[in-house]
């Protein structure tokens, strides 16, 4: 596993721990999300989003169906229930230089 993968699954536990002052470790200051239905530019933004889906779920299950990395991004295939709902979701996750987040892209498939 290298350094990408490595931190493709800290944030992957990270966020399924909904740990949001880890995330913040994680995360470029100018990060970029877009998912199906939304895009979130900047920190701060992200995590004020993310905080707040955290506090209208219970419970999030997340299983890694499998992961690569080419360069400085990671696409993993991820199995999610949340509170029951069942989700497959393709994570392309970017890094910087520094191993900071700087554009994740997911796709519901």
């Amino acid at each position: 596993m290298n350094q990408f993968e490595s931190m493709t699954a800290k944030y992957i536990k990270l966020w399924q721990t909904k740990n949001i002052e880890g995330l913040s470790k994680l995360l470029d200051d100018e990060i970029i999300l877009e998912d199906w239905d939304n895009l979130i530019k900047g920190k701060d933004a992200l995590l004020k989003f993310n905080l707040d889906f955290f506090n209208s779920v219970n419970l999030i299950e997340l299983n890694v169906v499998s992961s690569h990395c080419f360069e400085n991004t990671t696409f993993s295939e991820l199995n999610i229930i949340i509170d029951g709902v069942k989700l497959t979701v393709l994570d392309k996750i970017v890094f910087n230089k520094n191993f900071l987040i700087t554009q994740i892209r997911a796709y519901k498939g």
